[in-house]
């Protein structure tokens, strides 16, 4: 049997999509499952123990050559990414997506919950939700490399997003880092590469108290760094997915204002840290830039006061992320 899975969505979606593909080879064991992503997100599914083929380029000739048994594209928003005419054009004996545009009116649910979703429509029963990553020794030696002079304890910090309506103001991050570098924490700030003259600024406040990764890892690499940070705080973004699949206690800075309905894309009942310790730090009127730095702090507080914040042998045994030798 020979499966299509088309993901063409951002390093978030890809991160909750971990637990769709540990239940779909689970529903079928003997299938041969082919991903087709971005080229952004391959590091991060590279290694993935679920999938035999994983795919970024994709021509018609090679598609249409596959005689494919069942293509998914398990989208539940609205497709800007072009997945459902793939699945289309894959001739696929059986094509599973979203169709029924009464969707968007059904009550909120996770998007993780919407994932195995589809699966329930191929008569599996999903029962292990948990997220899931995948990276191998070398991905542990860059990040013990990076982190070598560090200090500890160590906070991750993410003051980049990927659309300006999600990025809390740059000033309120440098005076949360400050706080955190005075209480003997080592920030260890990660984001993109061209994310690097919000970081350069933050860095030069905060002295040599900050470790600027940004841009110097890959995917699986800033897990490795993540997995060995106390907490993680930050925009929504895929990182931040990230850092909840580590097991890491994460600080989530959202645009969703409270109250607001939670059927919308930014709302965090759809896209917030999935299982794990959190606190979700939403306005409580207007935009992203009116949330005051004292809601991050006693988010930050929060955590840290419930004993949340565990040593990394400790959290990487309550955590499905595995480092393949």
């Amino acid at each position: 049997m020979r499966i299509l899975i088309i993901r063409l969505d951002a390093i978030g979606d890809m991160v909750l999509m971990s637990p769709f593909l540990r239940e779909l080879r689970g529903l079928y064991p003997g299938a041969h499952i082919t991903l087709l992503v971005q080229p952004q997100v391959f590091n991060l599914v590279e290694m993935c123990p679920y999938i035999d083929e994983v795919r970024v380029d994709l021509s018609l000739v090679w598609l249409w050559r596959q005689r494919w048994d069942l293509a998914i594209s398990p989208r539940f928003d609205v497709d800007h990414f072009g997945a459902s005419r793939i699945l289309l054009l894959s001739f696929a004996r059986r094509q599973v997506r979203w169709r029924d545009v009464r969707r968007f009116n059904q009550p909120a649910k996770h998007e993780v919950e919407r994932n195995l979703e589809v699966l329930t429509w191929l008569g599996a029963r999903p029962h292990d939700t948990a997220l899931g990553v995948w990276r191998g020794s070398k991905d542990e030696q860059a990040a013990q490399r990076l982190l070598s002079e560090a200090g500890k304890p160590l906070v991750a910090l993410v003051p980049g997003a990927s659309h300006p309506a999600k990025q809390w103001p740059l000033e309120k991050f440098i005076e949360v880092a400050q706080w955190l570098a005075a209480r003997n924490f080592t920030v260890v700030v990660l984001g993109a590469w061209n994310e690097r003259p919000l970081v350069t600024v933050l860095a030069e406040k905060l002295g040599g108290q900050a470790i600027d990764l940004t841009g110097a890892t890959t995917l699986r690499e800033a897990g490795a760094v993540l997995a060995r940070c106390q907490i993680y705080v930050g925009n929504d973004t895929g990182l931040m997915h990230l850092a909840a699949a580590e097991g890491v206690p994460v600080v989530m800075i959202s645009r969703h204002p409270q109250g607001m309905d939670a059927r919308f894309r930014s709302s965090p009942e759809r896209f917030g840290p999935w299982g794990g310790p959190k606190q979700v730090v939403q306005p409580r009127v207007g935009d992203i830039t009116t949330i005051a730095v004292h809601d991050v702090i006693n988010a930050i507080t929060t955590l840290l006061g419930r004993g949340i914040s565990r040593s990394h042998a400790e959290r990487n045994g309550a955590t499905r992320s595995r480092a393949r030798l």
